[in-house]
């Protein structure tokens, strides 16, 4: 279920509170006054269950066109579907971006997020947008030929994602696929060079240097972007 883990220890733990605050008390001899905590216990857990019950969530790997694997999580609502989809892609972790899959869930989306390739879970060379576009290789296409053929996927298929997951968002847009249906892109360029890299035509060393290099980039990123 999807809110096992962290979620699930964090409710081990309010209830442990609870029945510490609980014998610290005076009352906690009187019948009446166990009843009342096993109630109250009772109703956490029953809540617990309820929510864990939202939606389900699924890892797998997508394989590119050349064979290599991105780590994907699918997030889905309770039911059988189908269900209208929203795809992130990120070289940021999928596993920070939870809080999307559930979120979208509650609204009745599938929600498919994935990192990037050669960032964190996924194969391949750990270089930023290089295949996230067009050419020989294009890893947001192959997803999105993928999620097609997902039992799960209603026909009607988003995106989201900011700075760099709103980037991956413009290269998938000009992949050639019509099957998106609408994009949310917060601060992201359209033009990686222009807007991105060269700013009025000058490097824009600072950023783009810290940036590389705050991520992890593989050093050969940065030799591409300034040839």
């Amino acid at each position: 279920a999807g809110l096992a883990g962290l979620p699930f220890l964090g409710m081990i733990g309010s209830m442990s509170r609870i029945i510490c605050l609980h014998l610290s008390s005076s009352l906690w001899r009187t019948r009446d006054s166990w009843r009342r905590l096993v109630v109250l216990l009772g109703s956490i857990l029953f809540v617990w269950v309820v929510s864990a019950a939202e939606f389900r969530k699924l890892s797998e790997f997508v394989t590119a066109r050349d064979g290599v694997k991105l780590a994907t999580d699918i997030y889905l609502p309770a039911g059988d579907g189908p269900f209208p989809t929203i795809l992130a892609r990120t070289p940021y972790n999928k596993g920070i971006s939870g809080g999307l899959g559930e979120q979208g869930t509650k609204r009745g989306l599938a929600v498919v997020i994935q990192d990037t390739r050669g960032r964190f879970a996924s194969e391949g060379k750990n270089l930023p947008f290089h295949t996230d576009g067009w050419g020989s290789l294009g890893d947001g296409l192959d997803t999105v030929d993928w999620i097609k053929e997902q039992v799960w996927y209603g026909g009607k298929l988003g995106t989201h994602g900011g700075s760099a997951g709103a980037i991956t968002q413009f290269m998938l847009s000009g992949s050639g696929t019509t099957e998106i249906d609408f994009q949310h892109l917060v601060v992201g360029t359209p033009s990686l060079f222009h807007n991105g890299i060269y700013q009025g035509g000058v490097f824009r060393k600072a950023l783009v240097e810290r940036w590389l290099a705050g991520a992890q980039f593989d050093p050969e990123a940065l030799e591409n972007w300034i040839q």
